[in-house]
Parts: C-alpha cells; structure tokens; sequence
C-alpha cells in the first residue's frame, strides 16, 4: 500500500497540472475523519450515564469522586488546554478501534 505513491516536488499545482499527472486531489488531501469525535462523544455519554447509574446507589461517595473528576477536567483544560482528554481519548480509540489504528499508523509511516 504504501509503494503506490507518486513523488511529486512540493509547490501549488493547477488543475491542468493535475489532470497531466493524474493525481486525484481527494487522495492527496487529509479526509474528513471524525472518529475521534464520535468515540469521544460516544465515551463521554458512557461515563455520564453510568456516573449518573452509581449515584443511585452511593450517592456520596460517588459524588466526592464526580467532583474530583471535575476539577482534575477543569485543571487539565486550564493547563494542558485538554491534552490529557486528548491523549486518553486518542489511546482509548487506538486500543479499541482497529480501523482508526490502521488509519493512525499509515499516516504516521508518511512521516
């Protein structure tokens, strides 16, 4: 997969230019992926739901445990502008998703 690509110097190409090459820009191009978002979304919703299933069951105890998750969100998004979310949320849907694994690890072998 990764010997079909055609070594083109970097600089702006018209459409002719691409046409004469046959290069399809759609392949070039970053796709629109939104599986980070739909798996954090999708994680939060989780969290939430079975946070609000446990304060049914120990409601202090759980909820001195929401407020500490709380604030260690609101510190990571003051100092870190969300790089932890990010992180757990990024190894969450390596482990878990294999395609956006292949879909990771073929970008990376670009570099």
């Amino acid at each position: 997969q990764f010997g079909n690509a055609i070594l083109l110097p970097r600089r702006e190409y018209s459409e002719y230019e691409m046409k004469m090459f046959r290069v399809d820009p759609n392949v070039i191009l970053s796709p629109e992926d939104q599986t980070l978002q739909d798996f954090s979304r999708n994680s939060v919703f989780a969290v939430a739901s079975l946070y609000v299933l446990a304060l049914t069951r120990d409601f202090e105890h759980w909820f001195e445990f929401g407020l500490l998750v709380l604030f260690i969100a609101f510190a990571d998004q003051i100092a870190f502008s969300g790089g932890a979310f990010a992180l757990a949320v990024d190894t969450l849907a390596n482990v878990l998703n294999k395609q956006y694994q292949k879909r990771v690890s073929i970008h990376e072998a670009g570099h």
